[in-house]
């Protein structure tokens, strides 16, 4: 049970710090259990955050642990990239159907963050008047 304990304040920690954009040290300790980590942090879609934190750690990480941690780090990436065209088309359509709508969110976010691989995921959001929703 302390070993659990330890592991997710681990990675409340990395993600913590990644986020909060914080100077990190990098993770030495051979006795972690990676497979819980990366289970654990892929459970709550922090897996990619937490590649990032894991970087200089290496040389004490298992090899097939640090690759899962990468492809989904990687599938993030290419998730954001479709995630971006697609707004831009859906939000191309619009103008050119003149339709008026505001935009409470996208991922235009990622902008903000001077490492924008740690800024969230947030969705297209759009607020339409009563008269343009039927469009």
């Amino acid at each position: 049970m302390d070993r659990s304990f330890y592991e997710g304040r681990l990675i409340v920690n990395i993600v913590g710090g990644i986020m909060r954009q914080d100077h990190l040290f990098p993770v030495h300790s051979k006795k972690l259990n990676w497979e819980r980590i990366y289970r654990t942090a892929d459970y709550q879609e922090v897996a990619n955050i937490v590649y990032l934190g894991i970087l200089g750690a290496s040389e004490e990480m298992d090899p097939f642990w640090k690759d899962k941690f990468f492809e989904s780090y990687r599938r993030a990436m290419r998730m954001n990239d479709t995630c971006s065209g697609e707004e831009a088309a859906v939000l191309g359509m619009l103008d050119r159907n003149a339709v008026q709508c505001v935009i409470l969110g996208s991922s235009s976010i990622r902008e903000f963050y001077e490492i924008p691989e740690a800024a969230g995921n947030t969705p297209l959001r759009l607020l339409f008047s009563e008269e343009d929703y039927p469009r």
